[in-house]
């Protein structure tokens, strides 16, 4: 961790603030409070990505549907599921512009991610309403 924080401050003092290497840092720094299960510095660091992405890539870049794919990811985890799917959406949609096959690994890791947070919405509106239909009183 330690090491990615001194380059990013590194990057920082020598690219500035804006620039796809201070962006892939950032997105190597969430990609790590992910695995350490410090789910808002991730969140706090692949926004961070996005936001860089956004200013110096282009929005139908690979790198901005990955970062879509990991801030989805992480958005999930809190229990965000309509944010993170329809990050995950955009992300399908960058790699259908692209032409990205349907046996790429990146998109099939997307497409999964993205069918998981859709099971997970219909098993939450089920729930809801199978909650309303049961604790109707019927007169």
């Amino acid at each position: 961790k330690k090491h990615y924080q001194d380059a990013l401050e590194l990057q920082l003092k020598l690219l500035g603030g804006e620039h796809p290497e201070v962006a892939a840092t950032h997105n190597s720094l969430g990609t790590l409070y992910q695995d350490l299960h410090m789910v808002p510095e991730a969140v706090d660091h692949f926004t961070k990505c996005l936001e860089i992405q956004r200013k110096t890539v282009s929005e139908s870049s690979p790198d901005v549907a990955n970062t879509y794919n990991n801030l989805a990811t992480v958005l999930f985890q809190q229990g965000r599921a309509p944010d993170a799917r329809e990050l995950l959406k955009k992300a399908v949609a960058i790699l259908d512009a692209l032409g990205v096959a349907a046996s790429s690994p990146e998109r099939a890791l997307y497409e999964e991610n993205l069918q998981e947070v859709e099971e997970k919405l219909r098993s939450h509106s089920q729930s809801k309403s199978d909650m309303g239909f049961e604790g109707s009183v019927i007169m």
